[in-house]
């Protein structure tokens, strides 16, 4: 609160006023229950001088008279009479959790079953939400993952959606120009792999260089635009390098390798089948990618030629009947969009018409963008299994019932326990605690 103290000046002239703004200083910097006192003797001091020695020089030593005043024992606050309140005040709630220790202590079966309920529930709902969001993060290091795209096969009939298609869509959709890059992933790459006394099993896909220029796995040994070029040549994963060949450089190294038709998410195999030396090109970065994909190493497809001619692996070059054994994706120019590529499936999906099979001949190409991979819609021959969208749906459903079933129960049993502490919450808003 501010003074604002009047006197009788001598000198009735404006000149024999002191400085206004030294007063303001002064309010601001002495203490409230001094500033009468103070500012009352400057002002009567101030009027004596100017009468007698004139107004300039009451001036100055209105000055002085001011500079002593400011000292710390004058900037000091009197205590108020009433004491300040904080809300978060240490007594408080240094009773609060020992009232509250005293109650688990006291009715233990009250206690554990809402803890314990409470607790499960929202255990639960925090499992759910990072099963989810693990989901979510797969194929997400990929630079281009807006652009490309799976190409799918969806039977008309049953209303089944195949990930794989048959062979030859991959040749026909490279005629497209909004399509810049096609990359086809064969299965059939299964077996035992060794290098002198280390053996290892491998899994994998037959493709072409352009699989490194729609996916973005780095290599830590090995040249992307070239390791896939020569048959019999393969790029694999650093866990297997590491079996097969230790702390040794595996860049130009044989392997022997016997296929025994393993997949990726199954054990089951045949008899070996010897299809000889394999060079190793390239070595995937150990970066542990969270991919749709699973793969332990990926083989040259013009390796596939020197298999047709041997017998060992079946020719679907041109084949428009099979349709469980080739995985295709599309890498769309920046200009290109859905409805591109929406009317070159339904061209390309005429030829299906060639298969033998009503099954395949009743159905159409149709395409899933990379990032609704997982989790997406049900969807059959995919390279590894994952869950569904719809059992996420089911899941949250299921988690929201016992969430809630959970925080009514503890509700519940907190009314009731509330009803035998109403002595102790009428004296805590008595005091206002």
């Amino acid at each position: 609160m501010h003074f604002k103290i009047e006197f009788t000046i001598y000198n009735e002239s404006k000149k024999s006023i002191p400085p206004t703004w030294i007063d303001k200083l002064l309010n601001w910097l002495i203490a409230p229950h001094l500033r009468e006192e103070v500012l009352g003797d400057l002002y009567e001091r101030y009027a004596l001088r100017a009468k007698r020695l004139g107004t300039t020089k009451a001036r100055q030593r209105y000055w002085r008279d001011v500079l002593a005043y400011i000292r710390i024992s004058n900037f000091k606050r009197k205590p108020t009479k009433y004491p300040t309140i904080y809300l978060l005040n240490s007594t408080m709630i240094r009773n609060y959790f020992k009232i509250g220790f005293r109650n688990l202590i006291k009715y233990k079966a009250f206690s554990l079953i809402n803890i314990f309920g409470l607790a499960v529930a929202m255990s639960v709902c925090m499992l759910m939400i990072l099963m989810y969001a693990d989901q979510l993060s797969y194929d997400q290091f990929h630079k281009n993952k807006e652009r490309v795209y799976r190409i799918n096969t969806n039977s008309m009939s049953n209303g089944n959606l195949r990930a794989t298609i048959p062979f030859p869509v991959a040749g026909k959709l490279k005629a497209y120009p909004f399509i810049e890059e096609v990359a086809l992933l064969r299965r059939g790459f299964g077996g035992d792999a060794v290098h002198n006394l280390n053996y290892s099993e491998m899994r994998g896909f037959f493709t072409t260089s352009s699989f490194f220029k729609i996916f973005s796995y780095e290599l830590e040994a090995g040249n992307q635009a070239t390791a896939l070029e020569k048959p019999n040549s393969l790029v694999i994963t650093h866990k297997v390098a590491k079996k097969l060949f230790g702390k040794r450089d595996p860049i130009g190294k044989t392997i022997h390798f016997s296929q025994r038709g393993l997949e990726t998410w199954s054990e089951e195999s045949h008899s070996p089948v010897d299809w000889g030396l394999f060079t190793v090109t390239g070595v995937f970065a150990d970066h542990d990618y969270k991919s749709h994909l699973s793969f332990d190493a990926i083989v040259s497809a013009s390796t596939l030629e020197h298999l047709y001619k041997e017998n060992k692996i079946e020719d679907l070059a041109e084949d428009w009947t099979t349709d469980h054994q080739a995985y295709t994706y599309v890498l769309l120019s920046k200009t290109a969009n859905e409805k591109n590529l929406n009317d070159a499936l339904a061209q390309v999906s005429e030829n299906l018409k060639l298969s033998k099979y009503p099954a395949i001949q009743k159905s159409k190409l149709a395409f899933q963008s990379l990032t609704k991979l997982n989790p997406g819609p049900v969807v059959n021959n995919t390279p590894t299994n994952s869950l569904p969208l719809f059992v996420y749906y089911i899941l949250g459903g299921l988690v929201l019932v016992i969430m809630f079933a959970a925080c009514l129960n503890y509700t519940s049993l907190s009314i009731a326990r509330s009803i035998t502490r109403s002595g102790e919450i009428g004296l805590r808003k008595v005091i206002g605690a």
